[in-house]
């Protein structure tokens, strides 16, 4: 079964939306400009410091611009000051960031009769800028600074267990579909820990429910350890809860009583753990608990009140 918290990564925020060149950064001026010629350089300084003399007087920055001017004068060259190409800096490059890997995940299932999933899969994490895709979301950093960001994803829904456990007692219901949603999602991390808050549509037009989720962790560094204990509550509608754990009179039996649950929140406590093996070379391991809502725990369908996961995983970053 897909826990949301398994994949929230609050460890750190991407900086996104910066300038690389500020307006008022020194290496701006055109002292910083570099020019060939001996008699350019002794008229620049020339005709640099009598504008800038006068500037107290005139005011600086008609003291600079004459100044500036001087210079190109004095080399029988004329200079535009409002010209946007003598300060024509490229930006920087966005750069790809790209981990392979292999994963490893066990999960429990609520359903009735479920089978305990064990799964071996690839992993790899792409970035280029503030676009991501991580094999089971893609999305974009809309906006943020160095503590805090928004993101927008598209990704599987929270209670995507579709195939319900693959339970045998349940196999003669109704099918269900994969869901997919889209995530609008703050985050922000400070001395007091880290927090991400996440609301998500569905897309897919299967249940076109709406979730809500919250999520806090306290990151702690050690050396080549990065662990980072949470606890989080995700809120879903009456039509999320409906499509996976409901009961319609057409999959009512004796044994299977019709039920329609409401909404309700769900809690999750765990700890996401990573060593560093070198610049390159990674490994962690997620232990996620997640206590059921009593709109889940009551359905006809349902026989657990929590399930647990634990995911090992090896991580090479290019």
């Amino acid at each position: 079964m897909s826990n949301t918290l398994c994949t929230l990564g609050l460890a750190g925020l991407l900086l996104v939306g910066t300038s690389p060149l500020l307006a008022n950064d020194e290496t701006n001026t055109p002292s910083a400009i570099d020019t060939d010629g001996e008699q350019f350089e002794e008229s620049y300084d020339e005709g640099y410091e009598e504008g800038y003399e006068e500037g107290y007087e005139e005011g600086y920055e008609e003291g600079y611009e004459e100044g500036y001017k001087a210079s190109y004068d004095d080399n029988d060259e004329a200079f535009d000051f409002e010209d946007d190409e003598a300060f024509d800096f490229e930006d920087d490059e966005m750069e790809w960031d790209i981990s392979l890997g292999l994963g490893y995940s066990v999960s429990q299932t609520p359903y009735i009769g479920g089978e305990q999933s064990a799964d071996l899969m690839p992993y790899f994490n792409i970035s280029w800028g503030p676009l991501f895709f991580d094999g089971e979301s893609i999305g974009s950093y809309l906006y943020g600074e160095d503590d805090w960001g928004i993101s927008a994803t598209i990704s599987s829904g929270m209670l995507n267990d579709s195939d319900r456990g693959e339970s045998d007692a349940l196999s003669d219901m109704t099918p269900l579909n994969d869901v997919v949603v889209a995530s609008l999602s703050f985050e922000i991390e400070a001395e007091w820990g880290a927090m991400e808050a996440s609301l998500s549509g569905d897309v897919s037009d299967e249940h076109n429910g709406t979730s809500v989720s919250l999520v806090y962790s306290y990151p702690v560094y050690l050396e080549k350890w990065s662990v980072m204990p949470l606890i989080g509550a995700q809120w879903f509608d009456k039509k999320v809860a409906t499509y996976y754990y409901g009961v319609s009179a057409a999959d009512a039996m004796a044994s299977r009583a019709l039920y329609t649950p409401s909404s309700g929140i769900n809690y999750s406590a765990g700890i996401n753990a990573e060593y560093e093996i070198n610049t390159q070379n990674s490994v962690a391991i997620s232990l996620i608990t997640e206590v059921y809502s009593e709109q889940i725990r009551q359905s006809s369908i349902v026989d657990k009140s929590h399930t647990s996961s634990l995911g090992l995983a090896y991580s090479y970053q290019f």
